[in-house]
């Protein structure tokens, strides 16, 4: 444990550095709106991490001189502005993502174990140990910084079968290691920051959405304290560190509606981010329904032909972004389609020769109407669910492993209690826009998040070839955390003491169902008590933003329709 949090602190304080630099040298762009600094900090990391990968590709060493004239260029950007004189603003955000990352790295030591940290991170939450998905941004790293290829790299999976944003990020930071950590432990820590950046973006996304600051933190707090989001962070397959980026790019496009006159370059961010979330997990294609709604609204508030000019560098943009990675798949480590293979025509080995295209298109012609149609309906029905609520009515051992089992594969039963408090708040919207009532921003919000969140998962279940394969893991976290955030700041913007029960009660569940030991030996006072320091920090930065001064006035968000 000792080992993880030293890898955490340094892997942290590396990306702080670097996201508050690329905040600091685009200040020009964001004054007077200080979410949206924190949104292109979230895009400096993914870029910068996304660079340390091609370079190392290319040479190794290179890879490491690119890392410190990376941190070191960061340093001296943040001593020029003086940017410790904003730490009265940056400390509830700081204190709320260190926070969380603190409670639930004492979480998952919460036992004694003889694991190493990943292999905790497999067998903590869950009767059979996970896959060992998380280890292989490690190894892809691994791999680039020796020059080995990355051909079979594990098992018979390729580098080129999963994203290098991940990888990009844990060379990054390994350069700062300086071998206190080991290198378990420093992989881990690397990629613990990385799915940690959904913290600071989906604050950004609410803010943007023009949620007031404390309403935000509810959300924020709501989406921390759900199982589902615990073990995706410190099981560290890259859908989290996707999930960031897509909110950083929905922040970006409400931006650009919100403010015509800078709809190209909004649009180029938001695009570039969207493939910086493509190039940290496949997923994110499922995700696209939020990214072309809100470029449409940005769209209709701009004249004609800026509003194609706009298309056309945002596309330009974010060819340059992917080309690279699709350049490493095609060259360096063909043929990288294997999980387009899996997902969307089932086809699980590896060895089929065929393109992807043409597998499948064998796939669903081989396949009734009525055949594909019953795999469809299925997929909906696994999203739904045939009971969300399972294992939540005792708190037997038995229960208690069906429903971690019911929160890692449901959607519904992912959402906790924001499931039924998303119900309630639908009704009470749906009731207000019946007498004609005028929508705010928290119901505005709300409405997004579902119709977003719906169009998404039905290109999910209509894409998913296989019957029954629309399981959590294998969809985006996006709509999971937004279905959570969006009932919870709708109710901090009414009834603030009401979400902030929410949020306890969650919290309370989340302890019951995931603090007991499914293996390993007795309690470790030192897990518990970094697991109590890390709530305590987030307490103490909610208070914080509770007790400052009143801020700015939120920009009113972009109207949805006119």
């Amino acid at each position: 444990m000792f080992h993880s949090l030293i890898s955490i602190l340094v892997a942290g304080g590396v990306t702080a550095l670097i996201g508050a630099a690329a905040a600091g040298v685009t200040r020009r762009w964001w004054e007077g709106s200080n979410y949206l600094g924190v949104s292109l900090g979230v895009t400096g990391v993914a870029a910068a991490s996304y660079v340390v990968f091609l370079v190392t590709w290319a040479s190794p060493i290179a890879g490491k001189l690119i890392s410190l004239v990376i941190v070191a260029v960061s340093a001296a950007i943040l001593v020029r502005m003086k940017a410790w004189t904003a730490w009265r603003q940056v400390a509830p955000m700081v204190l709320i993502t260190a926070g969380t990352i603190v409670a639930y790295v004492g979480f998952l030591y919460l036992w004694h174990t003889q694991f190493d940290a990943f292999q905790l991170a497999q067998a903590r939450f869950a009767e059979t140990p996970l896959p060992i998905d998380n280890h292989v941004p490690v190894l892809f790293a691994d791999r680039l910084a020796s020059g080995q290829s990355t051909h079979l790299l594990l098992l018979d999976w390729n580098g080129s079968d999963r994203p290098p944003l991940q990888a990009g990020l844990i060379l990054l930071t390994r350069v700062f290691d300086l071998r206190i950590a080991g290198a378990v432990a420093q992989g881990f820590g690397a990629s613990v920051i990385s799915q940690a950046l959904w913290i600071p973006a989906l604050y950004a996304l609410l803010r943007s959405a023009a949620i007031p600051r404390r309403a935000s933190f509810a959300g924020v707090a709501m989406v921390a304290v759900t199982g589902t989001t615990l073990v995706n962070t410190v099981f560290t397959w890259p859908k989290m560190m996707s999930a960031a980026l897509i909110l950083v790019s929905c922040a970006f496009l409400i931006e650009a509606a919100r403010r015509p006159s800078n709809v190209a370059r909004n649009l180029a961010l938001a695009v570039a981010t969207y493939m910086f979330g493509m190039l940290a997990h496949g997923a994110a294609a499922f995700a696209v329904p939020f990214v072309i709604i809100l470029g449409l609204i940005a769209l209709r508030r701009s004249v004609h032909w800026s509003a194609w000019r706009s298309v056309v560098a945002a596309g330009v943009v974010g060819g340059a972004v992917y080309v690279p990675w699709a350049l490493y798949q095609r060259f360096a480590d063909p043929p990288g389609d294997r999980l387009i293979k899996w997902h969307l025509a089932g086809v699980i080995s590896a060895g089929d020769p065929r393109s992807a295209l043409t597998a499948i298109s064998d796939s669903l012609s081989s396949l009734s109407l009525a055949e594909w149609w019953s795999g469809r309906v299925d997929n909906l029905a696994t999203v739904i669910g045939s009971n969300p609520w399972s294992g939540i009515h005792c708190g037997c051992t038995a229960d208690l492993v069906s429903r971690r089992s019911a929160e890692f594969y449901t959607t519904t039963a992912a959402l906790g209690l924001a499931y039924p408090a998303l119900l309630a708040v639908l009704a009470v919207i749906i009731v207000l826009f019946a007498r004609r009532r005028r929508l705010g921003s928290g119901d505005k919000a709300v409405l997004f998040a579902v119709a977003a969140s719906a169009a998404s998962i039905a290109m999910w279940c209509v894409l998913m070839f296989m019957p029954r394969s629309t399981v959590v893991h294998q969809g985006s976290q996006v709509w999971i955390i937004l279905l959570i955030a969006a009932p919870t700041t709708w109710l901090a913007l009414r009834r603030p003491w009401l979400a902030w029960a929410l949020v306890a009660t969650q919290a309370a569940a989340t302890i019951v169902v995931y603090a007991p030991a499914t293996n390993g030996g007795g309690l470790s006072a030192a897990g518990l008590l970094l697991a109590v320091a890390g709530v305590c920090a987030c307490v103490g930065g909610v208070l914080i933003a509770h007790a400052s001064s009143p801020e700015t006035a939120t920009p009113a968000a972009p109207k949805l329709a006119s």
